[in-house]
């Protein structure tokens, strides 16, 4: 009976071609593999059979690889603070396996170690390394190599750059003014260059194009670049044009005449430092402190000797209220009268009056007016004085009587009053209307 040979590699019937010849006579069978790699790895079956039976035999073909780069390492940037992978992939039979060395600096590496694998840093599945964390201390050269006991062992070597991120590295957090007190505030950043440092009050980016109350000046000494926000006199720049306020600037800073601190300045500041591979932002809360608003003083209950006062607290200046100081004095009506009374006859009906304020230190307060007297000093008179008013305009005044009787005689005392009340009159001064057509 004839016998009928086929072939099964994993269970799978294997078929001429592809690199794979099957030859069959009689009684016998050969499978041949002209190129053999890693895929042919497995097991074969031969299997025999006719109308009265089958056997088979089963045999593992292991195909020794050594090991081949699948992914390179090539030269690539890392970014501190973030996580990395320099890229190393291998395969060959057995699976290799995969060590990474470091050598620390930029220069041509003179020595590797091994990489201490820590929660840190660690080797993929595919021989892969990751850094989950990258810091300055990574940068260098790395080394991947991979063995496997089978021919040579591999290995390729790459440069890992670490790229810093704009980072504040000095800032107050918080930091006092006094009114009136020159203040500055500075910022602190470091990372690759170029480095944009913005400044924001709250809310609102400060622009000194547009903003001029404020100036920016920033600084590269090389390591770190410093920023520093300056507040301007505003009147200063009334009516500067943009044009013109590069060198106006520059005259202020010459001359020292910055703006000191005022109550508009408290609030919160932030400087953002910005580069190509991140962002970072300083808050500095800036309080500027004076004295306090006078309280809203309410007057409660006068008695004959004391009353009851009641105050509201205002603006507290940022700083603790400590006590309160009460002041008062008496007010009264002026002590003295008024000085240099002069009278002026000019018509037949009419007398001009000029004279000066009291003296300083007798007014006591603002003198609001003047009362004027005048009566008649002749036969028939009631020598009663009749009283006109006026507003104070200065330190003399004048006032002219009208619609006096003709050709007689009148006298004038004059009186000053502030609020408090009124004070002592002039001494009577004597004066005659002119008669009738005379000047």
């Amino acid at each position: 009976m004839p016998i009928r040979i086929t072939w099964r590699k994993d269970g799978q019937v294997i078929l001429s071609g592809s690199g794979v010849t099957i030859e069959t006579k009689e009684f016998m069978s050969s499978l041949q593999i002209s190129s053999i790699s890693l895929k042919h790895n497995g097991n074969y079956t031969c299997i025999a059979s006719n109308d009265a039976a089958t056997v088979m035999r089963e045999r593992q073909l292991i195909v020794r690889v050594p090991p081949r780069f699948v992914v390179q390492p090539n030269n690539q940037d890392g970014i501190y603070g973030k996580a990395g992978v320099l890229n190393c992939s291998v395969d060959g039979y057995p699976p290799p396996k995969v060590m990474w060395k470091h050598a620390k600096g930029s220069g041509n590496p003179q020595q590797y170690h091994p990489v201490p694998l820590t929660g840190r840093i660690q080797i993929l599945a595919n021989g892969s390394l990751l850094i989950r964390h990258v810091l300055e201390e990574d940068i260098g050269y790395y080394l991947c190599q991979a063995s496997n006991g089978v021919g040579t062992d591999i290995s390729k070597s790459m440069f890992l750059t670490v790229k810093i991120p704009a980072m504040i590295t000095s800032h107050p957090n918080t930091t006092i003014a006094i009114k009136g007190q020159n203040k500055e505030l500075n910022c602190t950043a470091r990372g690759e260059r170029p480095i944009i440092i913005r400044w924001e009050k709250e809310d609102t980016v400060i622009d000194p194009d547009r903003m001029f109350r404020y100036s920016v000046a920033t600084k590269d000494n090389g390591e770190e670049v410093v920023s520093t926000l300056k507040t301007l006199k505003g009147d200063v720049l009334n009516g500067v044009t943009p044009a013109a306020l590069v060198a106006e600037l520059s005259f202020i800073f010459e001359n020292g005449r910055i703006t000191p601190a005022d109550r508009g300045d408290s609030g919160f500041f932030s400087c953002h430092a910005i580069n190509s591979y991140g962002e970072d932002r300083g808050l500095i809360q800036l309080t500027v402190q004076e004295p306090p608003d006078p309280p809203e003083l309410e007057i409660r209950e006068v008695k004959a000797r004391s009353m009851n006062l009641r105050w509201t607290q205002r603006f507290d200046g940022n700083s603790l209220i400590l006590g309160f100081d009460i002041e008062y004095k008496n007010k009264s009506a002026p002590d003295g009268p008024p000085m240099d009374v002069i009278l002026q006859p000019v018509t037949s009906q009419s007398i001009r009056v000029t004279w000066k304020a009291p003296k300083k230190e007798l007014q006591n307060g603002v003198i609001r007016g003047y009362q004027i007297g005048y009566r008649e000093n002749g036969p028939g008179s009631n020598g009663q004085y009749s009283i006109v008013e006026m507003k104070a305009t200065g330190d003399s005044e004048v006032y002219t009587l009208d619609n006096l009787k003709k050709f007689a005689q009148y006298g004038v005392v004059v009186q000053a009053f502030n609020r408090a009340g009124t004070g002592p009159s002039s001494s009577e001064i004597n004066a005659t209307t002119l008669e009738d057509g005379k000047m």
